[in-house]
């Protein structure tokens, strides 16, 4: 136990003979303060954007039974912090992040230590449209070039029966498929395509219209 203790002792011969008490002080302090281990781990450091990240900062320790750990987590992104022990963050953006978690002891002197984990996030499928994605009574086809990168991606087809005899849409990929929705007036209407692998394809929006008001559709990635 920490403190300041007073010791004293006799010392005698086998005659019997003793020599004059010794009185000692004895100091116990605490032993130095040692820095903590901060241990950074993840449950993935690599994958398309969006891309959520559970961070585990719960295996860092002290050495020193007693010391109260603080935690600060910094993801290179934009700013972006936390001080919980396993947090969660999601990278937007493709890039490099060098994460940093820093663990600081309440000891004396106070210390800390870091530990790097790097994640890498690609930028993910994506379509590119080289012309407009929607039809009405005013503008009932349309036309250009699609462009896939990154991985195959699906499409939603989407319309509105305004009125008359409602709408019906064709979309066409070329080479790939041409898929037909169909809505009665008054009432939207919604079709998934399967994912289309990644290329270079012209495509067609075209709309048959029963009416004049409200009718339309229109494509885009999902």
């Amino acid at each position: 136990v920490v403190g300041t203790y007073t010791v004293s002792y006799n010392v005698s011969d086998d005659a019997g003979n003793s020599a004059t008490e010794v009185i000692r002080t004895v100091t116990v302090t605490n032993a130095p303060n040692q820095a903590p281990l901060a241990v950074a781990g993840a449950d993935t450091n690599s994958g398309d954007a969006p891309l959520t990240v559970n961070f585990i900062g719960d295996e860092s320790y002290d050495p020193n039974t007693g010391d109260v750990l603080s935690y600060l987590w910094d993801f290179d992104d934009n700013g972006a912090t936390s001080i919980g022990i396993n947090p969660t963050h999601t990278f937007q953006n493709s890039g490099n992040y060098n994460v940093t978690l820093t663990v600081t002891d309440n000891g004396t002197p106070i210390l800390n230590d870091t530990a790097t984990i790097i994640v890498s996030v690609d930028p993910g499928p994506s379509a590119t449209f080289s012309g407009s994605t929607s039809v009405s009574t005013s503008q009932p086809s349309v036309t250009g070039t699609l462009t896939i990168e990154n991985g195959a991606v699906s499409f939603g087809l989407s319309g509105y029966g305004g009125s008359g005899s409602g709408t019906s849409l064709t979309f066409t990929i070329s080479g790939i498929d041409t898929w037909y929705l169909s809505m009665v007036a008054g009432q939207s209407g919604s079709l998934d395509t399967p994912l289309i692998p990644e290329g270079t394809y012209t495509y067609t929006l075209s709309g048959s219209f029963g009416g004049t008001s409200g009718n339309g559709g229109g494509v885009g990635p999902n």
